[in-house]
């Protein structure tokens, strides 16, 4: 497995099924609609671009797993974005809108897992979203959406652990995919939020400032589309 760096959460390596069938039985008692979330990365600092000297092109892929999709669509368990940036010197802001990089956009169950590599590019490298249908990954992505698929229908803790699991092997698919396709890792960040006991880690992270990991710094906001009712 990919070595991420900077871990919030940390539920898809530790949490134990005692804790993952109280986080279900919360679910089930809340009986609540599932509502859209927006996730949107802010204010990326590339502190050193990987390149020894001058500009370089940067590339930034956002993948982000959730427990919702359907069995004869395994793309539908994840959201893979790609974002190029040309010259960035050391110390460059990425230049972005003021309301950042929206990474995903949709309805999550269960959990939400984001996997966030930043990259030096190279020349015509293709899109996250390309490099996870080649066929030479097909088994493993079909594999782990096989346990994302055993959400569905009454979930029991096993499913749910067995579900976390394969969304940390979707990140690993896709960094092993990108280590490929581009050339030096500025920076990596993985999180995993549950929908009950984090509100799908809802708000911003961190609370002020930035998130520094290794040659990056960075903020990012996970959005409910309207305020829980009380």
């Amino acid at each position: 497995m990919t070595d991420w760096l900077i871990d919030d959460g940390l539920w898809s390596a530790r949490a134990s099924e005692l804790s993952l069938e109280s986080e279900l039985g919360a679910v089930r008692r809340s009986r609540g609609r599932a509502q859209t979330y927006a996730i949107r990365l802010g204010d990326l600092i590339i502190h050193r671009n990987q390149k020894l000297f001058g500009e370089a092109d940067i590339r930034v892929d956002a993948l982000v797993v959730h427990g919702r999709g359907r069995k004869d669509n395994p793309a539908s368990y994840y959201a893979p974005g790609t974002f190029r940036f040309g010259r960035v010197a050391d110390g460059d802001r990425l230049p972005i809108e003021e309301s950042g990089l929206l990474v995903f956009l949709g309805k999550p169950r269960h959990f939400l897992d984001i996997f966030i590599t930043v990259s030096r590019d190279t020349r015509d490298t293709d899109e996250l979203a390309t490099l996870l249908t080649s066929p030479a990954r097909a088994p493993e992505i079909s594999a782990a959406a096989g346990d994302l698929y055993r959400l569905t229908g009454g979930p029991e803790a096993a499913a749910l652990s067995a579900a976390l699991q394969a969304a940390l092997s979707l990140g690993d698919i896709a960094y092993r995919a990108l280590r490929t396709a581009t050339n030096k890792t500025v920076g990596l960040y993985r999180a995993s939020w549950l929908q009950h006991r984090d509100n799908f880690g809802e708000g911003r992270h961190p609370d002020a400032g930035h998130r520094r990991e290794k040659d990056l710094s960075f903020w990012y906001e996970v959005i409910p589309e309207s305020a829980p009712a009380g």
